[in-house]
């Protein structure tokens, strides 16, 4: 179960990365670092479940001035902040996510 939730959450940051792209400016990077977070969610490598958490939180705390600052335009940028909440607090949180994530590299 905590590699579907992993599986779920960079696949949540991959869409999110289109989106922002789509209703912006098109960022390839960006969209290349949302795969990469999906790569290693789905890798199960030790830690990585909290430097992405650290990442998601990371963003929500950077823009959320500018989101709150004029929510009449801006409230789906806070709906993704609490997404993005979300997915940071059930890679820290998730008993399976951690359990998945306290293996190191798995082994063929």
């Amino acid at each position: 179960m905590g590699k579907k939730f992993s599986a779920a959450i960079g696949i949540y940051v991959v869409v999110k990365a289109v989106f922002n792209g789509i209703i912006g400016a098109f960022s390839l990077p960006e969209i290349v670092l949302a795969v990469a977070v999906l790569g290693f969610l789905l890798s199960g490598i030790k830690f990585v479940n909290y430097v992405v958490a650290v990442l998601l939180a990371f963003v929500v705390v950077k823009n959320f001035g500018n989101n709150i600052s004029d929510i009449a335009n801006n409230w789906i940028y806070l709906i993704e902040a609490a997404l993005d909440i979300g997915a940071a607090a059930i890679l820290v949180f998730n008993k399976d996510v951690k359990e998945f994530f306290s293996a190191g590299i798995p082994k063929k």
